[in-house]
C-alpha cells in the first residue's frame, strides 16, 4: 500500500515500511498514482501536474510526459493497461489518447469528448454526454451500451458496470439524490436499477 500525503510504502498492517519521497510543504507533491511493473506513475503537483514515474526505492524519479498536465479546473486522468498509458487531455474537448510507458508514440484513441473512462478485460469503456460506450483498446468498433446521462465515473467488476445516472431530463441543478444507481452488463444486454432501502 502507498500513503496519499507522500510516497510511503506501508505494510498490510498499516505500519510504515519505507518512505520513497516525502511531501513538499503545504501540499501533496504527488497524487492520482498507479503502480505498474516496478514503478509508481503519478501526477506531480509541483510541476504543473505532469506525469512522472519513480522506482520503488525512490530512484529514477523522471518525467514521462507533459501531455497529461492540468489545463483548467479539472484534472486529466490516466490509466495504465497492457503496457500503454491511456489518458485524457484537458483542451477544448477531453479526447482519449494512449502512449508507451516511456511517454513516446502518442496516439489518439477516441476523438470524442469523454467524461470518464475505464479499461477492463481487454476492452475500453468510456462515458460521454450520450451515455456509456464500449470499444476495442485501439478505439475501434465503438458501441453504445447505455444511452443515459451518467453522473460519475464507472466501475467494472466481472460482467457488470456500476454507475449513477439521471433517470429523467430536467434543467435545474441536480443533487446526488436525483440520480439512481445502475448495474449494466458489459455487453449492454441487461440493465438493473439498484433501489435504496
Amino acid at each position: 500500500m502507498y500513503s496519499a500525503d507522500s510516497k510511503s510504502r506501508l505494510g498490510l498492517d498499516g505500519k510504515l515500511k519505507q518512505t520513497i519521497f516525502a511531501r513538499e510543504e503545504g501540499y501533496r507533491q504527488a497524487y492520482y498514482y498507479q503502480y505498474y511493473k516496478g514503478y509508481i506513475y503519478y501526477k506531480n503537483v509541483s510541476d504543473n501536474n505532469h506525469l512522472y514515474r519513480i522506482n520503488l526505492d525512490g530512484t529514477e524519479d523522471m518525467m514521462v510526459s507533459t501531455n497529461t498536465a492540468n489545463r483548467g479546473s479539472e484534472t486529466s486522468d490516466f490509466i495504465i493497461y497492457n503496457d500503454y498509458i491511456y489518458y485524457t487531455v484537458q483542451l477544448k474537448e477531453r479526447y482519449l489518447y494512449r502512449m508507451n510507458l516511456d511517454g513516446t508514440s502518442n496516439e489518439l484513441v477516441v476523438n470524442h469528448s469523454i467524461a470518464y473512462f475505464n479499461l477492463y478485460d481487454g476492452f475500453l469503456y468510456f462515458v460521454s454526454a450520450e451515455g456509456i460506450y464500449k470499444a476495442e483498446l485501439n478505439g475501434q468498433n465503438v458501441i453504445n451500451i447505455f444511452n443515459k446521462n451518467i453522473l460519475e465515473n464507472i466501475s467494472i467488476l466481472g460482467d457488470y458496470i456500476y454507475a449513477h445516472y439521471r433517470p429523467y431530463d430536467i434543467l435545474e441543478e441536480l443533487t446526488r439524490d436525483d440520480y439512481q444507481q445502475l448495474l449494466i452488463k458489459t455487453d449492454g444486454s441487461m440493465q438493473y436499477v439498484i433501489l435504496d432501502e
